[in-house]
């Protein structure tokens, strides 16, 4: 840890430099790349180049990306070629000791016939999130994933989209008001409600109604728990070694404080691994966002199991409007480790 504050008491201005004193502090940090929008052989160029500069030897491969699956129809066997991408540039970086993983990116939001995510007053999701309660999309997902699992992907990571606190079109009240929704609330409630009157005992809390807030959130958790061991007994039929880490959503404590079931039941045998939320999504390059992005790290941190791995959301550019600053970024990342964050997710 004193070793790391040196590093941002120096105030480094490249990456080299950077990533060379990191690297000397036990930080085994992961560089996300979009494979997809420079190509197979520019994308070994780039993970070549990075490794000789700076050390750094673990990299993850973002796919399908939003654009292409989010907003229209999209081949059935997309996410088998992006395997045999990944297999490709890892063939041809054999002798480079370098690790491969593959980033989910969306997770739970793609063009599909199944059921969406509903509001308590009907309104669906516009961006095309499916509610993981059902079988047949919960299936469905798990299979994309087992697609892409068979180019063996040290570690395959789950976009933050993988929530039900919040969605494009939909209101305040969040979702999932569904009929498999309601139906599991009824049950653990000991009684059937309706979509308005759930709502109502989070907009008007009393002690009276903290059962049904109750067993919603525990409806929430229940299918977020549901569709992620789907994913994982379906990654453990190609191999049971891949883990698979969580990108945290910001609005995780509102699906039912479900992180820590969801972590497990993604890691099956493996060791869980999540990337608490905490860059800062702004233009502003002050001190003054940090304690309050680091807020939501630290009260992660905290409420996490000590075997858990964690991978701090170091990212210099969260945006195309605006980029976070080297002296920002650094600041960022050291108070993450020194909350006891394990690791980073290095957008660099």
């Amino acid at each position: 840890m004193k070793e790391l504050l040196t590093v941002i008491l120096l105030g480094f201005f490249s990456l080299e430099l950077f990533a060379a004193e990191v690297l000397q502090c036990s930080v085994d940090p992961i560089v996300p790349l979009s494979y997809r929008r420079i190509g197979i052989d520019q994308t070994v160029s780039e993970i070549k180049k990075i490794k000789s500069q700076t050390s750094i030897h673990r990299f993850i491969l973002t796919g399908p990306e939003f654009n292409s699956v989010m907003f229209g129809p999209f081949s059935d066997d997309l996410y088998s070629k992006m395997a045999d991408d990944i297999s490709s540039i890892r063939e041809k970086l054999n002798d480079e000791d370098v690790e491969i993983s593959w980033w989910c990116s969306p997770s739970i939001r793609y063009t599909s016939k199944f059921s969406p995510i509903v509001d308590s007053e009907g309104r669906q999701s516009e961006d095309n999130k499916k509610c993981p309660f059902y079988e047949d999309f919960a299936s469905d997902f798990a299979s994309k994933i087992k697609a892409v699992a068979k180019s063996r992907p040290k570690i395959i990571n789950i976009e933050d989209d993988f929530t039900l606190s919040w969605g494009r079109g939909l209101g305040r009240s969040g979702p999932c008001y569904c009929k498999k929704h309601l139906k599991a609330f009824a049950t653990l409630y000991g009684k059937a409600l309706s979509a308005k009157e759930i709502d109502d005992a989070f907009k008007n809390r009393t002690p009276e109604n903290l059962k049904i807030r109750q067993a919603f959130a525990e409806s929430i958790r229940q299918s977020l728990v549901f569709i992620a061991a789907k994913v994982r007994a379906a990654v453990d039929e190609v191999d049971p070694t891949i883990r698979i880490m969580l990108c945290q959503s910001p609005g995780i404590i509102k699906d039912g404080d479900a992180l820590v079931p969801v972590l497990r039941a993604f890691a099956g045998n493996t060791r869980a691994a999540v990337r608490p939320s905490g860059a800062i999504y702004g233009a502003e390059t002050t001190p003054a966002d940090i304690p309050r992005a680091l807020s939501y790290t630290l009260w992660t941190l905290e409420h996490l199991p000590p075997d858990i791995e964690t991978f701090y959301e170091a990212d210099v550019y969260p945006h195309n409007r605006f980029f976070s600053s080297a002296s920002q970024l650094m600041s960022l990342m050291a108070g993450a480790q020194m909350m006891g964050c394990d690791n980073h997710l290095l957008y660099a």
